[in-house]
This record gives C-alpha cells, sequence and structure tokens, in this order.
C-alpha cells in the first residue's frame, strides 16, 4: 500500500512525498480515523524503507557464536542451553562464518541417529551475508528469496559487523516480539533526578526518542559512535 503511495511522490520530490505521507498519516492518527496501534505500525512501514540493516543488528561483540574447530559435542551443550534458534559457525575468526546451525535440525538429526553421532556438517547450512548498509526492504526480500531468517553482515572490506534475523526486520514494523525466551535489556539507568549512565550500546534513535533529543551523525548508530 505504502509502495504505491510513495511512488507518486517519486524524483525530485521524494523527500517531500514522504513528508506528504507523514502528515497525512499524523492527521487520520489524530482525528482518530486510525487507532494508535494501527499508526504505530503504519509509521514503522514508512520508515523502515528507510532503515539499514546495521540500525537493527546485533552486534557482532554481542552475537553468539561457535568455533568449528571446537569440540562439536562441547559447543552443543553451549548451544543447547542459549535460547537461539540459528547459530552462526566461524572458522577461528569470526570474520570467517562458514555455516549456520539450525537447532530444529539439529534436534530432527539427533532424533534419527542420536546427539552424540551429530557433527557440524549434518546440521550446518551455508550463510547468507548481505552488506551493512542495505536497507531492510532489500534485506527482506533476499531473507525471503534465499529462505533463510538470519543473514551475516558485513563492512566495506568483508569483515563482519553483525548479524539480523527476519524477527529483528518484522519488529521494524509491528514493534517489540517478546516471546518465552526474551529478556528485556537495560540501555540506561537513573542515578539521580538529572544524571544517567548511558550504556554505550544503545541505538542513537533509542536515545532520541527516549530523551526527546535529535542527535545524528553521519555513519553512527550508536551513543558509543557518537561519543
Amino acid at each position: 500500500m505504502f509502495s504505491k503511495l510513495r511512488a507518486k511522490f517519486r524524483g525530485d520530490e521524494d523527500i517531500d512525498g514522504q513528508r506528504k505521507l507523514n502528515k497525512i498519516l499524523n492527521k487520520l492518527h489524530e482525528q482518530k480515523e486510525i487507532s494508535d496501534r494501527e499508526f504505530s505500525m503504519m509509521e514503522g512501514i514508512l520508515e523502515f524503507e528507510e532503515k539499514m540493516a546495521r540500525e537493527v543488528m546485533v552486534p557482532r561483540t554481542d552475537a553468539f557464536m561457535v568455533d568449528i574447530n571446537d569440540n562439536f559435542q562441547e559447543n552443543l551443550d553451549q548451544i543447547l542451553k542459549e535460547p537461539y534458534s540459528r547459530v552462526p559457525v566461524y572458522d577461528g575468526d569470526k570474520d570467517k562464518i562458514v555455516g549456520v546451525i539450525h537447532i530444529r535440525t539439529v534436534l530432527r538429526k539427533a532424533h534419527k541417529i542420536g546427539f552424540d553421532k551429530l557433527d557440524y556438517d549434518q546440521v550446518m547450512f551455508k550463510p547468507l551475508f548481505a552488506p551493512e548498509t542495505i536497507e531492510l526492504g532489500e534485506l527482506l526480500v533476499e531473507m525471503q528469496q534465499t529462505q533463510r531468517q538470519l543473514a551475516i553482515l558485513t563492512d566495506e572490506y568483508g569483515g563482519v559487523v553483525g548479524l539480523a534475523t527476519i524477527e529483528d526486520l518484522i519488529e521494524e514494523i509491528v514493534g517489540d516480539i517478546d516471546d518465552e525466551v526474551d529478556k528485556a535489556e537495560v540501555l540506561f539507568s537513573k542515578i539521580s533526578p538529572r544524571e544517567y549512565v548511558i550504556y554505550g550500546k544503545m541505538p542513537l534513535a533509542d536515545f532520541n526518542e527516549e530523551f526527546g533529543t535529535d542527535l545524528a551523525m553521519e555513519d553512527v548508530d550508536t551513543v558509543a559512535g557518537y561519543v
């Protein structure tokens, strides 16, 4: 729906078109013609096409991965303790991702031959790589076409910078999807009426929303990068 509306404002007037759509949406919301939930989702759709994958990714430093050079059974014990359905596998260096383990495949194979007979090559799939600057809409299409729900994001030199899941993308439209294993992440703490401790990995977009600011810097998405 929004792609068709946006098409009317393409070309030199693209920015004005975006503003017009936002004004129409805000007016509909103010007039109670759409609910808060509908407004939030439509706003998410409008912003979705403008965002890059790095804005929603799990940074490499926070991503759970396993080394293919380690004993599979030992890694499997750790994997099964984690709440993730897909786990990247690297070869000695996290810049060398060689596959992705799908937990459902692990369980299916184990049911047939037993956990003790499993190895990496039986449960590992080819990873999907994408540049960190890819727009979310393009990444979503690529995930659909390749039937992959996790993408390995790389920088301009091919180094791994983070991961993005299809859930991360969908949450940009519908809001946070909390399941039974999700834990609330603390990104800042209030220590006095006018003082806060802000964690560096807090996205600038979240900081601006929380504190009513308008911080922005080219190629920077987190508080740590900004300061």
